[in-house]
């Protein structure tokens, strides 16, 4: 009896890979928005210690006061810039998400038509070997007929 091969196998291997590839991608992109978030909290923790720093009142008044406003402004630029580094890594995210989600239904699809497949040879090896035992019994009352 020959074996089962699915038509589309090669394809659904691709597929398989490809969606591989892709939830490694999400896994790395994942890290990348971690490491992200992790900085802005850190930028913005020192912007918050910027505005209450208060060992720098030694200096004269107006030093001191432009000092800190520069640290303000600084911290806030960097709060700026991480957060939209942020929200570039999580759009990132989400486009792998998706990128996911349809590689796995295109997975899903394959399958279900490799068991489609497997249903209809399963029912034709059936149809064969009543076939075949059919033929074997007609062939013995034939013989014990004669």
């Amino acid at each position: 009896m020959k074996k089962f091969n699915f038509s589309q196998q090669s394809l659904l291997d691709i597929r398989e890979a490809q969606k591989q590839a892709v939830e490694q991608q999400l896994q790395q992109q994942a890290a990348q928005v971690e490491y992200e978030q992790n900085l802005l909290n850190e930028f913005q923790n020192n912007f918050t210690e910027a505005k209450l720093q208060d060992w720098l009142k030694e200096m004269p008044i107006a030093e001191f006061s432009l000092f800190k406003q520069q640290q303000i402004e600084f911290w806030q630029e960097k709060v700026a810039k991480q957060q939209s580094n942020l929200n570039k890594a999580v759009k990132q995210y989400d486009q792998y998400i998706e990128q996911l989600k349809e590689a796995v239904q295109e997975c899903k699809k394959l399958e279900k038509i490799c068991q489609r497949e497997h249903q209809r040879w399963q029912l034709e090896h059936k149809r064969s070997e009543s076939k075949i035992i059919d033929e074997i019994a007609s062939r013995k009352k034939f013989y014990d007929f004669v």
